[in-house]
């Protein structure tokens, strides 16, 4: 049987009775788990990393599995579901590393240090709400950016991948396009995006 074909008659079972689910729970994992996991550490994660993300992503399947309209794009959906979660686990993963790099155990219990970072980050946060008004270059480009996302969310998300570190191939799989499109494709966002950051790159840096 066809990938194709295990990845449409899965969907079909999950969308039936509560027999059906089931069965297609199991047929889930025999066909896709592992491959999962497999695609997961190709892109650098550990088998436990991978399995966690593997079974965040078969719950976000089975509990949207009414929104895909069209079971000859299954196994796309799939994919989409799966690359998404990976880049919610490898986001917050990143976060996590950054705040224990940051501060050390001894900063973080400490009552005044803790008042510390809590008014700077309420400062700050008073700050970058004001309508035009941004702390710094790096607070107007994160603002703007968050501007142009509205009105461009998928140029948006693509620039955040590689602004996240992340390479083209993996870039390429949560968009949708060869590596060579999404090189062209991230050049015209960044074309895109160059009038919103004008005002940014005015300002004094001290």
């Amino acid at each position: 049987m066809s990938d194709l074909k295990k990845a449409t008659e899965v969907m079909q079972l999950i969308n039936g009775n509560d027999q059906q689910r089931h069965k297609g729970f199991d047929l889930f994992n025999r066909y896709f788990t592992m491959e999962f996991i497999r695609f997961l550490q190709n892109r650098g994660l550990s088998y436990e990393d991978a399995k966690d993300v593997c079974q965040m992503t078969t719950i976000k399947i089975f509990k949207k599995a009414d929104t895909l309209k069209e079971l000859a794009y299954a196994r796309t959906w799939m994919y989409q579901i799966l690359r998404r979660t990976l880049f919610d686990f490898s986001k917050t993963k990143q976060n996590y590393q950054k705040i224990f790099e940051e501060y050390d155990e001894s900063t973080l219990i400490d009552s005044d240090g803790f008042n510390k970072i809590q008014t700077s980050s309420s400062e700050s946060s008073l700050i970058n709400h004001i309508p035009g008004k941004y702390q710094d270059r790096s607070s107007c480009v994160s603002g703007e950016l968050d501007k142009f996302s509205i009105e461009n969310p998928e140029r948006a998300h693509a620039l955040r991948l590689q602004m996240d570190g992340f390479d083209i191939s993996f870039i390429a799989d949560c968009i949708g396009r060869t590596s060579g499109a999404t090189k062209e494709y991230l050049n015209q966002c960044r074309k895109k995006l160059a009038p919103w950051l004008e005002k940014c790159l005015k300002m004094d840096v001290f």
